[in-house]
Order: structure tokens, then C-alpha cells, then sequence
């Protein structure tokens, strides 16, 4: 069994949620990542672990090698994965580590979410929550688990044979050290790394927390065989039990270490890389919609009022660059009536209309420009004539729709 101390289960923590974020996404979007990252990433290690917890268990049973065990176990991996998905074993040990990643993760969640970040006890209330809640869901599962292998693939009628309190007692010590061990050895690891020289602080933190685990085997690996001697030869004295658990120690323990490394190395990591990645996709959904930061698509932006330009608020602009040359006779005429829809008059050359998107007032500055410029340059000024036309609203072009410079 495996806990992750103050970090997701092996990793680094999901970037917390800032009170705007809290606010816009719903818990519950938050606890189903949670619970989805933990449960694909218990699945994703799962093999391994089971097949190291097979294998040592049919060891201590006598009913095959250790080495043995563990190369069937790993040739079925490789040549029938299908297979593994129909296995009962499989499938308990995903539980169990599922159960525990997902405790974790949503116990860090609901903190974030209920406790003040401001507080100076909100720190360790976190802290104790994650601790005793991961820790009851992990040994509660582990330790059945453990049982249960231990019927399963045990000697002689393992399968009905009675389980001794002596072997749960056994399976608690062990659990109880290896999270003593998660939650206090890590640190001093790190320190002890940073000392030396060899790595910075928060690549040293990563790497305590792999070793830890793995280098605490040295102690908990001859309780756990302890606990299944116990089961495997109820009569025997504990010194035979010893004897027999002292045979299989090295082994079984680097097999052990190889199994923990799998837990928090492909895991954990796996399960902290998918919290991060869901968190953010959930961030996306709820929040990047609504961010007051994030300027307006240009379709939401909100028009002048009609009344002020004297026209339309919205509409395409048709641009038309004219080569002025001589005005016709009744040029200066007042221009027809018809407002933002007047045809041009009294104009010669020869146009290349365009066609651009903006609002009814920019439209009015810029004829107002054009029609400052054409009385400065005598008539023979080259000009732009603009024309805001709502219903051509979809076109790309406007024959003779301009308006003439008197209009601005």
C-alpha cells in the first residue's frame, strides 16, 4: 500500500483554484477528475503491482519461485494484455489503488474549497484530513486485498482456511510504517540530498519521495512475509517462520521496491499529470467563457445609438478610392436625399470598391476626413468616399453606393 504525502500521490499537486475559479466551477466537475485520474492511473500500474503481490505470496505459499512467478506473470503481460482486463486480481488491485489516488485527490479538493487559505490552522487541518482519510481508505483495502491474495494463491485449502489476527495485525504494523514513512522520512531524504550538493530542492523533494518508500521495504518486507507465514503455517513455531521468510527476503524485497516504484514512479506521476491536464480542462469550460479579462468577440460589441450618427448603428462601409477629376456640371448641388443610402453624384473617374466591417461612428470620422482633404485639394485631391449601406449587410461589393463628401 501506498500514500502520498502532501503531494498527489507521488507528483506535483494541481495547481489550486483561485476564488473567481472556485466560484465558476462547480465541485462536483472537480471530484469527478479527481476520481477519474486516480482510478485510470491506479489501472495503468496496476499490472505490475499485481503481479509482484502474486508472485511473493505464491513464493511464501511454496507452491513456486519467486522469479518464476514474476517472469509468468510479466510474459502475460506483454502477450496477453486481453487477458488481464477479465482478471479478478487485476481488477482488486486497481481498487485499491483507485480508491486510495481518488481519496487523495478529492480530500485536497475539498479543503481547497472549504478551508480559508488565509487561516494559519487551514494548513494543518489539510494536512490531518489527508492523512487519516487516505490512510483508512489505503490499509482497509490494502489489508483485504492482501488477504484475499492470500487465499487465492496460497497452498493446500488456503481458500477456506481462516484467516489469523496475528496476520492482520502484521499487515496494520506494516501499513502504519510505510505511511510513517511517506509522510515523515521524504523530508529529511531531501534535506539530506539538497546537502550534498547534487540536486535542487524541489527535484530533491520528487526524488525522496520515490526512494522513501522503496528504501522502508528493507523493514516492512520482512513483516509482510511475516504475516503470510503466519497464515501458511499456522502450526509452525515462530522461529520456523522466520527461517522460511529469511530464505525468500532478498528477493522478495527488491521484487517489493520494484513494486513501489511502480506505484509512486508510474502511478502516482501518471495520476498528478492527469489531475493537472482534467483540472485544466475543466478551468476551460467554466471559467475561459466567462473570464472578465478576455475582451468581447467583435459581434458582442455594442453599437453607438442610431440617433446619435443620425443613421443605422451597425453596417458595412464601402470604400471606394476615386481618382477625382472634373467635377460635373452641378456638382455643388445639394446632395440627393436618401441619408446613409444616397447614391453618389457629380463625381467622374474610375473606382475600386472594397469592403471592410465597422461601426456607424468610425464611419462618420473617416468621411469627415475624407471630406476635410477634398476641399483642401481644389477637386483634384486624390479622396475616399465612405457610405454606410446596413442593407448590404453579407455583400462584397455596392455599385455607385457612396456618399458624396457633403454627407460627412
Amino acid at each position: 500500500p501506498i500514500i502520498g504525502a502532501g503531494r498527489a500521490m507521488g507528483g506535483k499537486s494541481a495547481p489550486p483554484r483561485t476564488p473567481a475559479e472556485a466560484a465558476a466551477i462547480p465541485m462536483a466537475a472537480d471530484i469527478a477528475v479527481d476520481f477519474s485520474s486516480g482510478f485510470i492511473a491506479a489501472l495503468t500500474a496496476a499490472p505490475f503491482i499485481m503481479t509482484v503481490d502474486k508472485a511473493v505470496t505464491q513464493a511464501t505459499a511454496g507452491t513456486t519461485g519467486l522469479w518464476g512467478a514474476l517472469g509468468a506473470g510479466l510474459k502475460e503481460i506483454v502477450l496477453r494484455p486481453h487477458h488481464l482486463v477479465r482478471n479478478p486480481a487485476l481488477l482488486l488491485v486497481t481498487g485499491v489503488y483507485g480508491l486510495t489516488y481518488a481519496t487523495a485527490n478529492s480530500i485536497d479538493t475539498i479543503c481547497e474549497r472549504t478551508l480559508d487559505p488565509q487561516a494559519a490552522s487551514s494548513a494543518a487541518i489539510h494536512g490531518a484530513a489527508k492523512l487519516f482519510g487516505t490512510t483508512a481508505v489505503n490499509m482497509s483495502a490494502g489489508i483485504t486485498k492482501d488477504a484475499i491474495f492470500a487465499r487465492w494463491f496460497g497452498a493446500g485449502d488456503s481458500a477456506t482456511r481462516l484467516m489469523p489476527r496475528a496476520t492482520f495485525g502484521l499487515f496494520a504494523v506494516r501499513d502504519t510504517l510505510t505511511i510513517a514513512a511517506a509522510f515523515t522520512v521524504p523530508s529529511m531524504v531531501a534535506a539530506a540530498i539538497v546537502r550534498s550538493g547534487r540536486m535542487e530542492e524541489a527535484r530533491a523533494a520528487e526524488a525522496a519521495q520515490l526512494i522513501s518508500p522503496m528504501g522502508m521495504q528493507l523493514i516492512c518486507t520482512p513483516i509482510h512475509l511475516m504475516a503470510l507465514e503466519a497464515f501458511n503455517k499456522p502450526d509452525a513455531s515462530l522461529a520456523d517462520r522466520a527461517r522460511s521468510a529469511a530464505g525468500i527476503f532478498p528477493q522478495s524485497t527488491l521484487a517489493r521496491m520494484g513494486r513501489f516504484c511502480a506505484a509512486y514512479g508510474i502511478g502516482g506521476l501518471l495520476n498528478s499529470a492527469l489531475l493537472r491536464h482534467g483540472r485544466h480542462a475543466v478551468k476551460e469550460k467554466f471559467v475561459a467563457q466567462t473570464d472578465p479579462q478576455a475582451p468581447p468577440a467583435a459581434d458582442e460589441r455594442q453599437a453607438p445609438p442610431a440617433a446619435a450618427v443620425g443613421m443605422p448603428g451597425r453596417g458595412h462601409v464601402i470604400v471606394t478610392a476615386v481618382q477625382r477629376g472634373q467635377a460635373k456640371p452641378g456638382a455643388g448641388a445639394p446632395p440627393p436625399a436618401g441619408g446613409a443610402e444616397a447614391h453618389s453624384a457629380g463625381l467622374e473617374g474610375e473606382a475600386v470598391p472594397g469592403l471592410l466591417t465597422a461601426t456607424a461612428g468610425e464611419a462618420v470620422l473617416q468621411a469627415a476626413a475624407g471630406g476635410a482633404a477634398d476641399s483642401a485639394g481644389g477637386g483634384h485631391a486624390r479622396k475616399s468616399v465612405l457610405s454606410i449601406h446596413p442593407a448590404l449587410d453579407g455583400c462584397s461589393s455596392a455599385d455607385g453606393l457612396a456618399a458624396p463628401s457633403a454627407a460627412a
